[in-house]
């Protein structure tokens, strides 16, 4: 009996391993709607002690989308709010090591998501929305991407 419960523990581990999305990396960011761009960048700077990873700004200087380092290797993403974006928790972001690869995989268990797209901060990334509503994106990030540098020159 014990050496049945053990195997069958065990089939159940590897199972689950292998039902994993390729590539996984763990999640790099959690993307937040605001309401005031540089509020938001100055407080998680100011009071929270997280520094800027990574800013785009429009042809006025405005910010339009922010990273703010947690820490190496995550993220909170900043971008303004909208008539249909609300303020407040938008999506969350896994770091994949290959976006090609992840995405065929999910689209073969019947997962409806975006190809991968270059996005803003030169990293490949693909969307969709998971079974309870929330958006979850997967992105894959270079050497030569915005966060790719953000994390290699972590300090």
């Amino acid at each position: 009996f014990a050496t049945g419960l053990i195997v069958g523990a065990a089939a159940m581990v590897v199972g689950a391993q292998g039902n994993r999305i390729e590539g996984n990396m763990g999640i790099n960011h959690v993307g937040i709607t605001v309401e005031n761009m540089q509020e938001a960048i100055d407080t998680y700077n100011k009071a929270f002690g997280f520094g800027e990873a990574a800013v785009v700004r429009d042809d006025k200087g405005q910010p339009t989308i922010a990273f703010i380092h947690v820490n190496r290797n995550t993220f909170i993403e900043l971008s303004p709010a909208t008539a249909t974006n609300r303020p407040g928790l938008d999506h969350f972001g896994l770091q994949v090591s290959d976006a090609k690869v992840a995405v065929a995989a999910l689209q073969q268990r019947g997962i409806k998501i975006n190809e991968p797209r270059m996005g803003r901060t030169v990293s490949l990334i693909s969307r969709t929305t998971e079974p309870y509503g929330v958006i979850m994106e997967l992105s894959q990030l270079g050497p030569e991407s915005m966060l790719g540098k953000a994390i290699a020159n972590f300090k």
